[in-house]
């Protein structure tokens, strides 16, 4: 699945956020609020790291280089059946939000 919005809504429905399907938003502390953007930058990517440590996935992401170049980032989490997963993307964000559906247990 490619970085964007829907890959945003899966992540929000992984963590469990009661989701618009229609309209990229999300129900928290009784308000309606814009569904981060896990999968695109830096700030959104922040906030799905804090909130699935706090779910108790925590998350270690990796740079992988090849002949002085960078080929993607890795990002390794552990899933809810305690093995370790592997999400791998061109941007961190997009590597973090891979690992993360895959840790819990959600197809990417």
């Amino acid at each position: 699945m490619q970085a964007g919005r829907e890959l945003d809504k899966q992540v929000a429905v992984g963590l469990g956020w009661e989701v618009d399907e229609h309209i990229d938003i999300h129900l928290k502390d009784g308000a309606w609020r814009e569904i981060p953007h896990f999968s695109t930058e830096w700030e959104g990517m922040g906030v799905l790291v804090e909130e699935a440590a706090r779910q108790g996935f925590p998350f270690q992401i990796e740079t992988r280089f090849m002949d002085g170049g960078l080929i993607d980032y890795r990002c390794l989490s552990i899933g809810e059946d305690r093995d370790i997963v592997h999400g791998f993307g061109d941007t961190a964000p997009k590597a973090v939000c891979r690992a993360f559906l895959k840790a819990k247990g959600i197809a990417v």
